[in-house]
C-alpha cells in the first residue's frame, strides 16, 4: 500500500502542476479543442473527417503528454526538485509511475473536452463506443509520457527539451497518416513509417474508428504500443534519475534497529573528479551522532559536491561514504537523511502547504505532521500562499520544512540561514540545537564565522581538501587567531 501511496502522492502533485500551469494548460485542453473543430472545416466531406478526426483524438493526447511531460521533467531537474524527490523514499520507479498516473488522469481530462467537441460538435462518425475511445485516449498519453520523459535525459534545458517536438515529433506525424493515407505513399516511405512510434498510434486509432472492438489489426498495433510504451519506460525509469550509481564495494548494510551508530557518517578516501580535475581529493573524516558540524571553506572549495556525496546523489571515483552503517544513496537511508539544497528547492507552483505535505506523503507523514513542520519553520502566516510569491528567505524555509517533515537522523543543510534577517536565523539556531540534543546529526555549510561558532565542531575544506576539522575553539587557538574570522583566512591562505 505504501508503495502506491508515493506513485500517487507524485501523480497528484504533476497534476496540480499541470493545470495551475498556463502554457500547460493551453496545450492539454485550449488547442486540442480548437484544433479538432478547425478540423472538422478542413476537409470537404464527412469521411474525411471522419478518418483524421480519430486519429487527432489518440496524437492530441501523445503530442500533449510528451510535450509537458519532457518540459516539466526538465523543469524539476533545474529547480532541484528532481533530486530533493529522489532523497526521499520515492524510487526511479516511483517518479515515473507518478508521472504516468498524471498522464492518464490528464489524457482523460483532455479527452472530456475533444471527445465531446468531436461527437456532438463536429459529428465525428466511428464503430467505437465512447468508453473505448476514452481507455484509448489514457494509453495514448502515457504513450507520450514515456517518450518524453526520455526526450528529457538528453535535454539539458526547457527550450531544448520543446524543440524535440518539432524536430522528432512533427516528422511522424507527417509519416503516420493522420494528413495522407500511408497506403498511398511510395513503398520506401511506407516501410519507413511502419518502424516510427507514433504509426503504431495511429494504426490503433485507425482500427477502433472501423471496428467496435477494432479487429486483429487493433489488436496488433496494441501489442506495438504497449512494446513501446514498455521500453520507454525502462529506459526512463533509468534516466529520469540523479541519484548515482557506483561501482565500489561496500561493507555490508548493518541492521538498524535501535543501535546508535558513532560516528554518523564516516568518509574514508573520498575522490570525485569533474569535467577531468579533482573537486574532492582524498577526503577522510567522520561525523559524530548528535554534534552539529560545520561545513566552511571558500567557494569552489567543494562544500556543496561533500554535501551529495553524502546524500548519495553525487557520482564518486573512488572511496567510501558510509551514513548510520549503510552506503551512502542506499534505500533504506531515504527515510533516515533530510536535504536542503542550494539554491533551496520547492515546487513553485504550490503552496507552502501543499508543499509539505507532498513530502510528508512520500515520507508516510500526514497533515499534522506537515502543519507542526510549518510551524516549526516559521511559516505558518504563509502556508497558503504560493512559493513563487515568497521572498527568497521564505523559500528556503519552505524548502527546510519540506526536509523536517521526514524526521531525519542525519540533516544535511546547505546554508539554510542565506537571506534570513537576523531574528530569524537565531530561531533556526535554537531549533538546530534542539534536534542536536534529541540525537539528530547535522552537517551545516555556512559562510556567517557566527555561526560557525555555534557549531560543536568545524569542518574546513580547501581545493577538495581537509585542512582543519576540530571544536572551533581548538581552530582559532592552533591558528594563533585572535577570532574564528582570522583563524579561517589564516588556515585557507596557508592550506
Amino acid at each position: 500500500m505504501m508503495r502506491l501511496r508515493l506513485p500517487l502522492a507524485i501523480a497528484h502533485r504533476v497534476l496540480i502542476d499541470f493545470f495551475r500551469d498556463r502554457r500547460s494548460r493551453v496545450v492539454l485542453i485550449v488547442t486540442p479543442g480548437i484544433l479538432m473543430i478547425l478540423g472538422r472545416y478542413m476537409y470537404s466531406t464527412p469521411a474525411a473527417f471522419d478518418r483524421t478526426g480519430s486519429l487527432m483524438l489518440g496524437v492530441f493526447p501523445a503530442l500533449s503528454m510528451f510535450l509537458t511531460g519532457s518540459t516539466a521533467v526538465v523543469h524539476e531537474r533545474g529547480e532541484g526538485t528532481l533530486e530533493k524527490v529522489l532523497t526521499t523514499p520515492a524510487s526511479r520507479k516511483d517518479l515515473v509511475a507518478g508521472y504516468v498516473i498524471a498522464a492518464a488522469a490528464a489524457s482523460l481530462a483532455q479527452a472530456a473536452v475533444t471527445v465531446t467537441l468531436a461527437y456532438e460538435v463536429c459529428q465525428l462518425t466511428t464503430q467505437t463506443p465512447a468508453w473505448l475511445i476514452y481507455l484509448l485516449t489514457a494509453l495514448c498519453g502515457v504513450f507520450g509520457m514515456s517518450l518524453g520523459i526520455c526526450a528529457s535525459a538528453v535535454s539539458k534545458n526547457e527550450g531544448e527539451a520543446e524543440m524535440f517536438l518539432p524536430g522528432a515529433m512533427v516528422p511522424q506525424l507527417l509519416l503516420c497518416g493522420v494528413f495522407w493515407p500511408v497506403s498511398r505513399m511510395d513503398t520506401w516511405v511506407h516501410w519507413l513509417a511502419d518502424f516510427l512510434p507514433i504509426t503504431a498510434l495511429a494504426n490503433t486509432m485507425t482500427s477502433a474508428r472501423l471496428h467496435f472492438y477494432g479487429g486483429l489489426s487493433m489488436v496488433y498495433s496494441l501489442i506495438a504500443m504497449a512494446g513501446i510504451i514498455v521500453i520507454s519506460l525502462i529506459v526512463a525509469v533509468r534516466v529520469v534519475g540523479v541519484r548515482a550509481v557506483t561501482d565500489l564495494s561496500f561493507p555490508p548494510s548493518i541492521p538498524r534497529g535501535n543501535k546508535m551508530f558513532s560516528p554518523a557518517i564516516e568518509i574514508r578516501d573520498l575522490v570525485v573528479h569533474r569535467g577531468g580535475r579533482p573537486i574532492i581529493n582524498g577526503v577522510s573524516v567522520s561525523v559524530e551522532v548528535g554534534a552539529i558540524t560545520g561545513l566552511l571553506g571558500p567557494s569552489g572549495s567543494g562544500k556543496t559536491t561533500l554535501m551529495r556525496c553524502i546524500m548519495g546523489v553525487q557520482r564518486i571515483r573512488s572511496g567510501e561514504v558510509i551514513v548510520l552503517g549503510r552506503p551512502a544513496g542506499t534505500a533504506a537511508l531515504r527515510r533516515e537523511v533530510g536535504y536542503l539544497s542550494q539554491p533551496p528547492s520547492a515546487y513553485a507552483e504550490l503552496t507552502v502547504e501543499e508543499n509539505v505535505r507532498h513530502f510528508a506523503a512520500l515520507y508516510g507523514y500526514g497533515k499534522k505532521d506537515a502543519a507542526a513542520a510549518i510551524e516549526d519553520a516559521g511559516l505558518a502566516d504563509v502556508r497558503k500562499q504560493y512559493v513563487r510569491t515568497l521572498s527568497s528567505g521564505q523559500r528556503t524555509r519552505a524548502a527546510l520544512a519540506c526536509a523536517l517533515v521526514g524526521r531525519p537522523r542525519v540533516l544535511i543543510l546547505d546554508e539554510p540561514t542565506v537571506g534570513q534577517d537576523p531574528v530569524l536565523r537565531r530561531e533556526l539556531w535554537q531549533q538546530f540545537r534542539r534536534l542536536a540534543d534529541s540525537g539528530v546529526t547535522i552537517l551545516i555549510s555556512s559562510h556567517v564565522m557566527e555561526e560557525a561558532a555555534r557549531c560543536d565542531r568545524i569542518l574546513l575544506i580547501r581545493g577538495g581538501i581537509v585542512i582543519a576539522h576540530d571544536a572551533p575553539e581548538l581552530i582559532q587557538a592552533a591558528a594563533g587567531a585572535e577570532g574564528l574570522e582570522e583563524a579561517f583566512v589564516s588556515l585557507v591562505e596557508a592550506g
